[in-house]
């Protein structure tokens, strides 16, 4: 499950860490993956008073599609991809892609958020013809946009969903809001993440894939 998008500051770190938490509080045996040159999840890790619950893996490389599994404990039933932005390494992003079941896009509901999704999508589509070694397919993997940083009592959020969900894309019904919960988590301990909106989330991520979407 890469979690992706065109630049940094587009909540893909917060994202990754707190659907990873999800995920491990769900009951998987979870891997987090910091495939990001900048390492802000390993970083995170190393501030936080207590480490992650699960295993952390530094993997930032175009060779992500060859390296991964020989780096993942026994049972390992999923992991979690946090990718540099597509903008500055788009051959780690594509490395990820070639594994993945899931694409989630964090994307703020503002016109240049949306703007950057037609880039995402030409990168997804871009590696679904390297996609059949690892997943016996050439279809693009499935992608969920999950609107963040969405501003409570305002319109901005169902706009833009109706305009993405127009463009073809399978847009989340969870929403992040723009919480301290969210914006101050770096360095901290992640607790209950399966009770935020990232516990939606990757609720809907998991039946969405399970029935072929």
């Amino acid at each position: 499950m890469p979690v992706m998008n065109l630049k940094g500051g587009s909540s893909k770190t917060t994202s990754a860490v707190f659907l990873a938490h999800a995920l491990y509080e769900a009951g998987y045996q979870v891997t987090l993956v910091d495939a990001d040159p900048q390492a802000s999840a390993i970083e995170w890790n190393e501030d936080a008073p207590a480490p992650f619950p699960f295993p952390l893996i530094p993997l930032a490389t175009p060779r992500l599609h060859e390296q991964l599994e020989d780096h993942l404990a026994p049972g390992t039933e999923a992991v979690v991809i946090d990718t540099p932005p597509l903008s500055d390494r788009s051959a780690i992003v594509v490395s990820a892609l070639r594994l993945a079941t899931c694409a989630v896009i964090p994307t703020a509901p503002t016109p240049i958020e949306y703007k950057r999704l037609t880039r995402v999508r030409e990168t997804i589509e871009q590696a679904a013809g390297f996609r059949y070694a690892a997943q016996r397919t050439m279809s693009p993997v499935p992608a969920a946009v999950l609107l963040t940083r969405v501003v409570p009592n305002t319109n901005s959020a169902a706009v833009w969903r109706a305009a993405i969900k127009e463009d073809g894309w399978w847009c989340l019904d969870a929403e992040v809001r723009r919480r301290e919960i969210f914006s101050q988590a770096y360095g901290e301990v992640v607790t209950s993440a399966s009770e935020t909106s990232y516990g939606e989330a990757m609720i809907e991520i998991l039946e969405g894939t399970s029935h072929g979407r």
